[in-house]
């Protein structure tokens, strides 16, 4: 007997296993707790960060209106149903096309042009440069055409603005078109709404294309045929011109431009009834700067690109940040492709996630000029190359490579697009490349 009570009592005895047990379930499940925690926080950080190499993009239209003649996609919109249009021109022998493409997926193969337009007071063509929309879902294409003199020996460049109110072929009608006086100039340049359903279209006003006018004109979508000009002005008396437009999420207006030789933004508080100025700035002083593009965030923050003239006349891309609603004013991004060459950024694009995307060109002494996307994940604080494009696919040193992103926009899912032309011997070719993430 007294050696099976021996034996008993090497096993564990009861009441430690019960003691234990509720550490041991404890410590099980602060495991799995772990492993599930890390597993969906890796799955978050994911799916905020997009597809991470340059080999994610995709060209999606590559189009030329006229063969072996010269096309340029110059901007880009979607409606309130999530389709895609692009604007800009195509050379024909006679001149250039207004050109609005529209696709209902940003898929190659799925693009049609949406409106075809040539005025027949037109010498040379139309050039559109903005697309934007009101709160009804309406389109507007703003941009420019050449009209002839009474005499036919010379013409001028009319501001026009054309208007869709569901962007199919046919629906587009001219809502405004301006001139600078009685033989001056007029070209718009860009073009956004509000959620009032006003319209605010930007540009400049030239006389015989010496001095110009900064000008904004409003418009309403409730009545095609009103409009007014809101600003018309000049930096220190100088020549000035408007060159863009956007609009915050607390309902402020902002237009950038330039006059000779300074970068410019204005601010309005009031629907473009007043305007103040809230940035002149040169990347040396005495040397040109001039932004291309500007874009708000979903907190108010702003960001222009542009371009800055060093010591040397080089141009440097460069993208400045506002975090104040334009009262301060800090460079984020001094850039060149190659240094001592030229870098142009040309469009600036915000995702709904704060993603900052600037697209343009890089300059080398060979031509080899590739288009470029540089990318900003943290607010501006760093950036990286995101898309280094060129059209000619065996890239030999002996062939000519030059290619531009004009301007950027979103696709209806948030995701970026850059939109320019390339280098497509024998002529300059309209591409739209995305980032579906697909």
């Amino acid at each position: 007997m007294a050696g099976k009570r021996k034996k008993k009592s090497k096993s564990t005895p009861p009441g430690i296993v019960k003691k234990l047990f509720p550490l041991f379930v404890l410590f099980t499940a602060a495991i799995i707790t772990s492993f599930l925690f890390k597993s969906e926080e890796k799955q978050a950080v994911n799916e905020n960060i997009p597809c991470q190499t340059v080999d994610e993009w995709t060209t999606l239209d590559d189009y030329q209106y006229s063969a072996e003649m010269q096309s340029t996609a110059n901007t880009s919109g979607i409606d309130n149903k999530g389709n895609l249009y692009v604007a800009g021109l195509g050379f024909t022998k006679r001149g250039t096309r207004w050109i609005v493409r529209k696709s209902a997926t940003g898929e190659r193969g799925s693009w049609e042009v949406v409106d075809d337009y040539v005025s027949e007071k037109t010498v040379f063509g139309g050039v559109p440069k903005g697309i934007g929309s009101d709160f009804q879902g309406k389109l507007y294409v703003a941009g420019s055409e050449s009209l002839s003199y009474p005499d036919k020996k010379k013409y001028r460049h009319h501001w026009i603005v054309r208007m869709s109110p569901d962007g199919s072929p046919g629906s587009w009608e001219t809502v405004d078109s301006y001139s600078h006086g009685e033989t001056g100039n007029a070209l718009a340049k860009g073009v956004v709404g509000d959620v009032s359903g006003n319209i605010y279209v930007v540009g400049g006003g030239y006389e015989n294309f010496g001095d110009s006018d900064w000008i904004v004109r409003k418009g309403s979508s409730y009545s095609k045929g009103y409009w007014k000009t809101v600003d018309e002005y000049r930096f220190k008396g100088k020549s000035s011109e408007a060159l863009g437009i956007t609009i915050d999420p607390f309902g402020n207006l902002y237009t950038i431009g330039r006059s000779t030789g300074t970068w410019l933004v204005r601010k309005s508080e009031d629907k473009g009834e007043s305007w103040k100025l809230v940035d002149s700035y040169q990347y040396i002083a005495g040397k040109a700067s001039y932004p291309s593009a500007i874009a708000a965030n979903s907190y108010g923050q702003l960001f222009v690109a542009g371009q800055g003239t060093d010591e040397k006349d080089k141009y440097h891309w460069i993208v400045r940040k506002s975090e104040d609603f334009g009262v301060t004013w800090q460079t984020v991004d001094d850039y060149q492709y190659r240094k001592g060459h030229f870098s142009y950024a040309n469009g600036i694009i915000i995702d709904g996630q704060g993603r900052i995307y600037v697209g343009g060109s890089g300059r080398t002494a060979n031509y080899q000029n590739p288009w470029i996307v540089r990318a900003s994940y943290d607010g501006g604080k760093s950036w990286n190359v995101f898309d280094e494009f060129k059209y000619n696919a065996d890239n030999s040193e002996d062939k000519v490579i030059d290619d531009v992103v004009v301007a950027m926009g979103l696709d209806s899912r948030g995701h970026p697009l850059a939109l320019g032309d390339v280098y497509g011997s024998p002529s300059r070719r309209w591409i739209v490349r995305g980032f579906p993430c697909r």
